[in-house]
């Protein structure tokens, strides 16, 4: 979920583009019109899958007839007809700032919300998406070659003046490498890793605040398939969705569902946040993994959820069969403050399945606030509580800007679910990392999300990474229900590559311990595992 008005956060491979509008008499305003080509942030596997021209009017009068789209791939040519035409947008984008700015200080009328959803529906009218297809030949020849520049040439004419319209711009499009798999311990059940995401929109996401999902479904699955994915979870926004809705997105993503790529539905639940225990106005939002039943939430126009409360959503989830996890804990302040996760809310909403560490859509969200709050109120509280990744794609492709990697016998929808409500997985930016655990002087090793029974005494500890673009900073912690922070307790630096070592720690009942990764040029690749708790 994205902010609408403060700029979209476009991934590498988006840019903005301005449309030239050629008159004899006077030239028009530079943002009259104007195009965001959305691509993937990298391509690693040879399948077909859809390049995205988002076309918006932002004249304050006067409609723009789309006439034709040329797109050119590797000196190609390749021609759409569009004939459509876009309504202006501009006297809607003017008054929905304002009505923002009343709304972030909390005097916006039933009125003016009403105004507003009618502005917002001014604005979709005065958007439009041309697509191509970059088909599963077009996407073996990008991998062959390492980058292909694609163009596109926009023709089209102003209505209220018959002016011409015109645009062309191109954008480079990069191979990028597969997600790599860590070694695993000795005498692990022969398995395999696979590299999923938990967190995206399909066109069923409209969102008069934060702006629509671009995709459909089959799209997606197709947009995973070429980032390197193995599987998805798809959740839209419980906000659009009912459960007839929700049926028919189970129907479909069960049919694309194969022994190359599982895909799951689930759900994006907002929910009133218990701040201080006590139901506010103040929303967070929960993601959901196979619930077999639609959780509904009650919303106002801007999204904010007076039903169900925090507490009750994740019962519902969880009544319902589904794995539930926090979705973007840490998002800022101002407008985004409000689908965080309260910091007041988390001595009053508890049982999750996990937490999402790593959101793809913003920059900010490194291993800082997120990872913070999981240690700080959840793991430190005695909480069994996993990590997760998701790329939150929606407006925008993020889907590859982060990974939830999960060992499992089969690629199948039940049995990622099912590995994943055991925390057998770590989340990842890039490098892989896993953990595994035993008591010193027996054979059998616990895996990542499992609880070991040893007493006081010491745990052999078996980390595996994988990472051939640089070395890795590998750290490992330790904490203890009651802890106020966590201990450093081992450190090491590695060389690019793959490999294993394996390290001697005390541990006690009430502890865990986990580690994390960071590249050492670019610490924004960073991986984290499932901790493992000893009793």
């Amino acid at each position: 979920m994205k902010r609408f008005f403060s700029g979209l956060m476009i991934s590498m491979l988006t840019f903005i583009l301005l449309f030239c509008v050629y008159t004899s008499t006077a030239a028009a305003k530079a943002d009259d019109v104007e195009i965001t080509l959305i691509t993937p942030l990298s391509v690693s596997k040879a399948v077909a899958f859809p390049v995205v021209a988002k076309v918006t009017n932002n004249k304050l009068a006067g409609d723009i007839q789309l006439k034709k789209a040329t797109w050119n791939w590797a000196q190609r040519e390749y021609v759409k007809e569009i004939n459509q035409a876009i309504r202006p947008g501009g006297e809607a984008r003017q008054a929905l700032k304002t009505l923002q700015g009343k709304n972030e200080r909390g005097t916006l009328s039933a009125a003016e919300q009403n105004q507003a959803k009618a502005h917002y529906e001014n604005l979709k009218k005065a958007t439009s998406y041309v697509r191509f297809t970059v088909t599963k030949e077009m996407a073996a020849e990008l991998l062959a070659k390492g980058s292909i520049k694609l163009s596109i040439d926009l023709t089209g004419q102003s209505l209220s003046d018959q002016n011409e319209v015109h645009a062309l711009q191109e954008v480079v499009l990069t191979a990028g490498r597969a997600p790599e798999r860590p070694p695993v311990a000795p005498g692990a059940h022969h398995s395999d890793w696979y590299f999923g995401d938990t967190h995206s929109h399909s066109t069923y996401t409209w969102d008069y605040y934060f702006g629509d999902g671009i995709y459909t479904i089959p799209e997606l699955k197709s947009l995973a398939m070429a980032a390197g994915l193995d599987w998805l979870v798809l959740t839209d926004h419980s906000y659009c969705l009912d459960a007839n809705k929700y049926t028919e997105q189970k129907n479909t993503v069960t049919s694309l569902s194969d022994g190359t790529f599982a895909f799951l539905y689930g759900e994006e639940l907002s929910a009133a946040e218990l701040v201080n225990g006590v139901k506010a106005y103040d929303t967070c939002h929960f993601g959901s993994i196979l619930n077999s039943t639609f959780v509904p939430s009650q919303t106002d126009i801007f999204r904010k959820a007076s039903s169900p409360d925090s507490q009750q959503a994740i019962n519902y989830i969880k009544q319902y069969g589904g794995l539930v996890k926090t979705n973007h804990p840490n998002w800022g302040t101002g407008v985004l403050e409000a689908w965080n996760f309260n910091i007041n809310t988390y001595p009053y909403t508890h049982g999750e399945t996990g937490m999402e560490i790593i959101n793809a859509s913003s920059s900010s969200d490194t291993n800082l606030g997120s990872t913070t709050r999981w240690i700080d109120h959840r793991l430190l509280n005695g909480e069994k509580v996993f990590p997760f990744a998701g790329s939150d794609t929606e407006s925008s492709n993020y889907l590859g800007g982060a990974y939830t990697v999960v060992y499992a016998d089969y690629l199948t929808q039940q049995n990622i679910k099912d590995n994943l409500g055991l925390g057998h997985h770590y989340v990842t930016t890039r490098p892989g990392l896993a953990e595994w655990a035993r008591k010193s002087g027996t054979s059998t090793w616990s895996w990542m999300g499992d609880s070991l029974t040893i007493g006081s005494g010491n745990a052999e500890v078996y980390i595996s990474y994988a990472d051939s673009a640089d070395s890795l900073d590998i750290v490992v912690m330790k904490g203890k229900t009651g802890w106020t922070a966590e201990q450093q307790v081992y450190a090491k630096t590695v060389s690019p590559g793959s490999g294993f070592f394996t390290i001697t720690v005390g541990v006690e009942p009430g502890s865990y311990l986990r580690a994390y990764c960071k590249e050492k040029t670019n610490g924004n690749y960073r991986a984290f595992t499932t901790p493992i708790w000893f009793n």
